[in-house]
């Protein structure tokens, strides 16, 4: 079996598909990565990937969509990966019929890979990256900006033949047929240091804000943070990509990179921007967090985790001495996020879909 993985830009739209990617090559299947903007990294983890978004700038992608007036967020995100997928469809399309796949398994933001899939006329998978699900009109709506490249192509958009869910059941609000595996967090390799393999002497919090979002945005919604915490008891992390911090506080120390997979298992709890790839590494850990969303789907997780009572959100201003006390001493809120990882854990392997994918040819 062949299967091509077509991605949107972005880690975290990529990652959670490489232990998937990892299960089909351990049972002797190939897989290839069309991974437009994010090809590199994921060579990194051991897997072929084509980079379909050469000479792209998905930052100016990004910055150029200007939704309408009376737009929903339903609209704003499917034009703006409307646009994003539009980038890599025709080199999507020309290494597909080079490498002929016998199934294309796509990101759940990424329009292409349905369209791929279409044009060879071999099954499509959805595979989903976040712990909360995206709706069939998401999908569909993409599609629907892509109107131009399905008439080229002379195809129609179909609702794939198979969802991968990682999310936890009891966070959607009803049920699905889905192929419902455990998340297994991927974050990248790294040579560990020697202070990370000894026992924090009180206890550690990781702070990130994503891959994105320090280049992107800056680092103000850390404001609050970054004041307050040389007045907490607790060692911080600051794992923010190389971004420039200032002068930080004796019990603070800034990394340029180092997965988070491997620093979590060490923290008594996160404070990050709610992104998908971060809240499934810090649920898969177990931790409690405080959720400062900034945009995207950031605000939907950090009402879900909010809502069942495994984080605590807040806006930058308001992350302060307090607030990290809470998140270290609140033990309900605690015990909501492990028992969200028991649930977790508790779904079958990624390698329980090597005959799932099987029986679709």
């Amino acid at each position: 079996m062949r299967a091509l993985f077509v991605t949107s830009p972005g880690l975290g739209h990529n990652f959670p598909l490489v232990p998937t990617a990892w299960a089909l090559r351990s049972a002797g299947h190939e897989v290839l990565f069309a991974a437009g903007g994010a090809a590199d990294r994921v060579a990194a983890a051991g897997l072929p990937a084509v980079d379909t978004a050469a000479g792209v700038n998905f930052a100016e992608v990004f910055g150029g969509f200007v939704p309408p007036p009376d737009a929903t967020p339903l609209d704003i995100a499917g034009g703006i990966f409307a646009e994003v997928s539009a980038e890599v469809v025709d080199s999507a399309v020309e290494l597909g019929r080079r490498w002929r796949p016998d199934l294309v398994v796509y990101s759940g933001m990424q329009g292409a890979g349905p369209l791929l899939a279409a044009v060879l006329g071999v099954p499509a998978v959805n595979h989903e990256f976040s712990f909360a699900a995206l709706p069939a009109a998401l999908r569909e709506r993409i599609a629907e900006g892509l109107g131009d490249a399905y008439s080229r192509y002379g195809v129609r958009y179909a609702e794939p033949e198979l969802t991968v869910a990682i999310a936890a059941a009891s966070l959607e609000p009803e049920p699905r047929e889905v192929a419902r595996i455990r998340p297994v967090a991927y974050n990248g390799g790294a040579r560990l240091p020697d202070w990370l393999l000894e026992p924090p002497e009180r206890p550690r919090i990781a702070v990130t804000l994503g891959s994105v979002l320090p280049a992107m945005a800056g680092l103000g919604a850390l404001d609050g943070l970054l004041a307050a915490m040389g007045s907490v008891d607790a060692e911080f992390v600051l794992a923010l990509d190389g971004a420039e911090i200032g002068e930080l506080p004796p019990n603070a120390r800034a990394i340029d990179w180092l997965p988070l997979n491997q620093l979590l298992p060490s923290c008594a709890g996160a404070v990050h921007h709610g992104g998908s790839g971060t809240t499934l590494a810090v649920l898969d850990a177990g931790l409690p967090s405080v959720i400062i969303p900034q945009g995207a789907d950031q605000f939907q997780n950090a009402e879900l985790l909010d809502g069942c009572g495994a984080a605590l959100t807040a806006t930058g201003d308001k992350v302060d001495a307090e607030l990290l006390n809470r998140l270290l001493t609140d033990e309900p809120v605690r015990a909501s996020a492990g028992r969200l990882a028991a649930e977790l854990h508790a779904q079958p392997a990624p390698s329980t879909l090597v005959d799932q994918f099987a029986n679709l040819l």
